[in-house]
């Protein structure tokens, strides 16, 4: 079994996330697309088609729609829980009509990890009430969930009438949603009734004004099912002229440029990590060269993995794995697992899937490599037995979220070997640069106090700790920053000096830091924190 964002792992209880593309996680938000009933993902795929968007992109399909057909939930918050748990940490999410719903309370709910929420033909209240006239009338939605407990092939025949009926583009729409819709079995009608009832249960009215995220709302003036009326409670609403329920599948086109001026209308949404590009280019580019100078990073990764109390068995994965040598060291000692390679870098994932050792994978060891961000995984909850990071969490910005996200995808009872760079790494070439200028020239790294708190409240335990010096030499200044260069490991803080660096600087550099040789060449310090990790609970047998 190959492992990947777009499939269960090892029996994994929790919803399919799959992935329509993967991109190396720089500036953009992940995009999920959530479906409405009757349906499943692929009613978008005229939309995904049209959609020029430089992030990853996901679609979830329901439970008991598509490749969650097998999955039935009978209460609401059973379906809210699941959903939650398939979606990356944080996201923006667009979803149609039943789906809108959701997605809606999901941002009332999860305010961190919904940051963006689209909705397409959403009512706030689905079924009319006294008070909510803007809805399917009650008596009419009786009857259809009779219908369909009687006879669902045709009910569900006559929905989809509905759905384009006033369409502009009525045939299309209707050929489409034909062609789209989840197949009708004996387990579809069992797992589909509850998920009918939910229409009837959700409220929205007082969520809506709960919602912290941007959000756009997006109503056809034609829809038979949602009333257009809908729109005047909502800020953020936009009607579509000459469209009914199906805007995503009557004019794909006008939906994608609504969604693009969205995004590209909200900062935060845009460009939601400052520095993630920059990072992960500059450790791509290393690829082809960091095995040969990587030297401390292999000291170090030797050094977590000796102090792991726990047997490699499961599923595994390995946190920033650059080049692929942690999941190399750990194959060679380890029992029956898979090893999942996660990184931000595309050229490092490239480059460790090209030198995998291939035939000594044995039939019980098997190794997959995923493009993804610690601070925002692209994994359901508690999927992995295991896990190694060594030397990456120190280049992410939100060291909350990284653990957050180990807490979130490790299983009761998993562990995590983690290292990082501490507070005096590289001091003697910091303070050489100081006599100099007063711009940034060094990484600056967090505190072993901070990582201490933010452990604390992920809900993840400290088992170990310990801190080592660890001290390399090299010939001459010059060599020192090419091996920094080559590893990419060289300045990415904003408060750098963008310009050119003068001959008369460098000069002064040189001659600044002499004064820390000694009998085995120039120093270069690194202080390096090693922790091992543990969630709480009971490991499953």
């Amino acid at each position: 079994m190959t492992l990947s964002p777009t499939k269960p792992l090892l029996g994994h209880p929790s919803l399919t996330l799959q992935s329509v593309r993967t991109v190396e996680c720089s500036d953009s938000l992940p995009v999920v697309f959530i479906h409405g009933w009757g349906c499943d993902s692929r009613v978008w795929e005229s939309l995904l088609a049209l959609l020029n968007y430089s992030g990853s992109v996901y679609t979830l399909d329901l439970p008991g729609f598509g490749r969650n057909s097998h999955c039935k939930v009978d209460e609401l918050d059973e379906l809210q829980s699941l959903v939650v748990e398939a979606l990356p940490a944080k996201c923006l999410l667009v979803a149609w009509s039943l789906g809108g719903m959701i997605a809606t309370q999901l941002a009332a709910r999860f305010p961190k990890r919904i940051v963006g929420l689209i909705t397409i033909a959403a009512n706030l209240k689905f079924v009319g009430q006294s008070d909510w006239q803007e809805a399917m009338p009650k008596a009419d939605f009786v009857a259809f969930s009779d219908g369909f407990a009687r006879n669902p092939s045709l009910t569900l025949r006559r929905f989809t009438q509905l759905q384009a009926k006033g369409d502009g583009n009525a045939k299309q729409v209707l050929t489409l949603l034909r062609d789209k819709q989840s197949l009708l079995g004996e387990l579809a009608v069992v797992n589909w009734a509850p998920t009918l009832r939910f229409l009837s249960e959700i409220d929205n009215r007082d969520c809506i004004s709960r919602i912290e995220a941007p959000a756009l709302h997006i109503f056809g003036d034609s829809d038979a099912i949602v009333p257009v009326a809908v729109a005047k409670h909502l800020k953020g609403a936009v009607i579509l002229n000459d469209v009914a329920h199906a805007p995503h599948l009557s004019c794909p086109g006008r939906v994608a440029a609504l969604i693009h001026q969205f995004i590209g209308g909200h900062h935060e949404l845009s460009r939601y990590h400052k520095q993630k590009g920059v990072i992960a280019k500059s450790f791509s580019r290393a690829a082809s060269s960091y095995d040969s100078l990587a030297i401390l990073q292999r000291q170090v990764a030797d050094h977590l993995l000796s102090l792991q109390k726990y047997p490699y068995v499961g599923v595994l994965a390995d946190f920033g794995s650059g080049t692929g040598y942690c999941s190399k060291q750990v194959k060679s000692v380890a029992g029956e697992h898979e090893m999942v390679n996660v990184d931000i870098a595309i050229g490092m994932l490239s480059y460790a899937k090209q030198h995998e050792a291939v035939p000594s994978i044995t039939s019980h060891q098997k190794l997959d490599h995923v493009a993804g961000d610690i601070e925002n995984l692209p994994f359901g909850g508690a999927v992995f037995d295991g896990g190694v990071s060594s030397l990456s969490v120190q280049w992410c910005e939100d060291i909350n979220g990284v653990f957050d996200e180990i807490h979130r995808v490790l299983k009761p009872g998993g562990w995590c070997l983690l290292s990082t760079l501490e507070p005096g790494t590289l001091f003697e070439l910091e303070q050489a640069w100081r006599q100099v200028d007063s711009y940034i020239h060094v990484n600056q790294f967090v505190e072993s106090s901070t990582f201490d708190d933010s452990i604390a409240q992920s809900g993840l335990i400290i088992e170990s700790y310990q801190s080592r010096e660890e001290v390399m030499y090299y010939p001459d200044l010059p060599s020192l920053m090419r091996s920094l260069k080559g590893i990419g490991a060289h300045n990415v803080n904003s408060g750098k000096n963008s310009a050119l660096t003068g001959t008369g600087k460098i000069r002064a550099l040189i001659e600044a830091y002499e004064q820390y040789r000694n009998s085995h060449g120039l120093p270069a310090t690194y202080e390096v924190g090693y922790y091992l990790l543990v969630k709480p609970g009971q490991a499953a047998d």
